[in-house]
């Protein structure tokens, strides 16, 4: 293999950072860093718990300490304001509290479809967005979808005034459906469908990405005054993370076994087991966009400049200003962590069974 110029420079400058980090683990122990998710943990996040079982981070002098999260609006705020070095949360919530004001930068996209939309029983006669009418649609007003359901609603020629809206508490939401109290909910598949699949309760869903409105899922993010005075601890943070993404999208039976030994308190029972396996397999696919062939967690700069627009026009408030999608992200750590293409291959071939789910 002929080694370039650029591909020298690049090294090198991935040597220094790695020297960098190394030597302050040498002499000071592994570097503790604290990292939030986006919520509980389920199949969203296996491959966090994952990597760090595996010793992705430590390998890279990272003593990565996980929190759970509260949302992803929560998760943002705490990250933003400097209370966790690193998280993860949804890539519009993150648009969302930089144009509020706080200091966050998107290093890596986990899943290219936030998987936002329509959830409702197999046997429902609801199967278009126009279908709603006249129906009860179940929402939690805190949930990150909801924000979104005016311009879905738009996008699909369905009109909302002729549709019966519930206010629902999120531990309720998958409850109302399944007791018919309300006729669909609003939610994030990856959240609402695994648990209801693990009872065995089939389920139809219609996603917003398909009318028009894709938006970026769960991404890595930190403070930008961070990316600039410690780039060595944040290319550990996400080759690490991106490296877990890896080897759970190849072994996911191995990452739900590593999942498990990071989380001995957590009394699983076989349902829990099956909602986080068929939670990661839907987001796994989500996972295998066009966008990750560059690299794990490429984020495409019109498609952060889309989020911009769409949060500033639906979500954003008057005295919200709006960010500079430059600013917005960074892709300089995540181009290195790639899956061959007979693994992306085998990854597409497994998941596939979940794309049903997806809708």
């Amino acid at each position: 293999m002929t080694l370039t110029r650029r591909d020298f420079l690049k090294a090198a400058a991935a040597g220094a950072a790695a020297s960098t980090l190394s030597g302050r683990a040498n002499s000071q122990g592994l570097r503790k860093v604290t990292f939030m998710q986006a919520w509980l943990p389920d199949g969203s996040n296996m491959f966090v718990y994952a990597a760090k079982n595996k010793g992705f981070y430590r390998k890279r002098g990272v003593d990565l300490d996980i929190s759970r999260g509260y949302g992803s609006v929560a998760a943002s705020q705490a990250i933003g304001s400097g209370k966790f070095d690193f998280g993860m949360a949804a890539v519009a919530a993150g648009v969302q509290q930089i144009a509020k004001g706080l200091d966050i930068v998107h290093l890596g996209t986990v899943n290219y479809d936030s998987t936002m939309g329509i959830a409702v029983l197999a046997d429902s006669p609801i199967r278009t967005p126009k279908d709603l009418e006249g129906r009860k649609l179940g929402s939690t007003v805190t949930s990150g979808e909801y924000p979104f359901l005016p311009l879905f609603a738009k996008n699909a020629g369905l009109d909302l005034s002729k549709v019966h809206r519930v206010q629902l508490d999120a531990q309720v939401r998958n409850r109302a459906l399944l007791t018919k109290e309300v006729d669909a909910i609003s939610s994030f598949a990856g959240s609402s469908i695994p648990p209801l699949a693990a009872q065995g309760v089939d389920t139809r869903f219609i996603p917003y990405s398909k009318h028009g409105l894709r938006l970026y899922g769960l991404a890595v993010i930190t403070q930008s005054k961070r990316l600039a005075e410690d780039p060595a601890v944040c290319q550990a943070v996400v080759e690490g993370t991106f490296e877990g993404l890896a080897y759970a999208l190849k072994n996911p039976e191995e990452a739900l076994e590593a999942y498990k030994a990071e989380l001995k308190e957590v009394a699983m029972t076989q349902a829990g087991l099956e909602t986080v396996r068929i939670g990661w397999g839907m987001y796994a696919l989500t996972s295998l966009a066009p966008e990750a062939k560059r690299g794990l967690g490429w984020q495409d700069p019109q498609t952060i400049k889309r989020h911009v627009d769409v949060v500033m026009d639906y979500v954003a408030d008057k005295t919200d200003q709006r960010p500079d999608p430059e600013k917005l992200y960074s892709n300089r750590f995540v181009t290195d962590v790639r899956m061959s293409a007979a693994d992306w291959a085998a990854a597409q071939k497994h998941y596939e069974k979940y794309q049903r789910l997806n809708g």
